[in-house]
């Protein structure tokens, strides 16, 4: 979702092209679906310099110069598009300039692994910077990768197997706005256990759903009942299991989401603060 560098360059200049045509949203703005954003690093952390738009057209590319100020190395993230699928990308700096990987001051190196809905896939933040994943990784200053899969993070037993491909710091587990009680209660704890068997030695972070409106919500209850299960137990997986109640994770005057289901800018500046502040917790940092 996003690349990220250390570069002595006065600017940069990215290019990207979509794969085919792509279906309007309603709720994301084009910026969001097909644009790339771009951040420089500097004393205060991050911050945003330009966004770049790409029209919903087949092999239209769009290029983007940016500035950055200052000297010496400095770093560069660009965050590509939220649903826009990437054909082929390319970034550019002035030549003789140094380009360097980025190393996070927090020390981690390997990411924080998050599977999860469409929340966590991106929807609905207006530009991809603003999801409340990308929000997380720049505020706890670790490497992320994001695994939202948009109506169909249902805990499957294989997709276990798929999330520990990736040599994690820390497993995020927040499939609840695409599961219902019934799934949870037969499908979490071994979801749960394959992920622990493994990484047996990989902190894993098991969270409820928003709840926008402030009424508890019935996945989320019986979510709570599988973590209280598997934390008594004095398992090794109990050891490493971490939970992240609802409450606090979104505002609940009712302004914080599109549908009240998918955050909007808003809501997700408040996630990205909860979930980064737990992250840091869990990661020592």
């Amino acid at each position: 979702h996003y690349f990220i560098l250390s570069t002595d360059s006065p600017f940069v200049v990215f290019n990207w092209m979509l794969l085919g045509k792509v279906a309007r949203d309603p709720f994301i703005p084009p910026q969001g679906l097909f644009g790339v954003d771009i951040y420089r690093h500097t004393e205060d952390g991050w911050r945003f310099v330009q966004n770049g738009r790409l029209r919903a057209e087949e092999g239209k590319e769009e290029t983007m110069r940016v500035g950055l100020p200052g000297s010496g190395m400095r770093g560069v993230l660009i965050y590509l598009p939220t649903r826009g699928c990437v054909l082929g990308s390319r970034l550019g700096v002035r030549k003789g300039a140094r380009v360097e990987r980025w190393r996070h001051r927090s020390g981690i190196q390997k990411p924080v692994v998050h599977y999860g809905t469409s929340i966590v896939h991106g929807g609905c933040a207006s530009r991809p910077g603003l999801c409340f994943t990308s929000q997380a990784g720049r505020l706890a200053d670790v490497p992320y990768v994001n695994l939202g899969f948009s109506g169909c993070a249902r805990l499957e037993i294989g997709m276990a197997d798929v999330v520990a491909r990736a040599d994690a710091s820390l497993y995020i587990v927040d499939p609840v706005w695409n599961c219902d009680e019934k799934i949870v209660a037969e499908r979490c704890e071994p979801f749960l256990r394959r992920l622990h068997e493994l990484r047996p030695e990989t902190p894993i972070l098991l969270c409820e759903g928003i709840e926008p409106s402030g009424t508890r919500h019935p996945v989320n209850i019986a979510l709570e009942k599988v973590y209280r299960r598997l934390s008594a137990g004095g398992s090794s997986l109990a050891a490493r299991l971490h939970y992240l109640p609802a409450k606090g994770l979104i505002p609940t005057d009712g302004e914080s989401t599109h549908d009240y289901c998918h955050p909007n800018d808003y809501g997700s500046m408040t996630m990205g603060r909860m979930f980064a502040k737990e992250i840091r917790r869990i990661l020592g940092l």
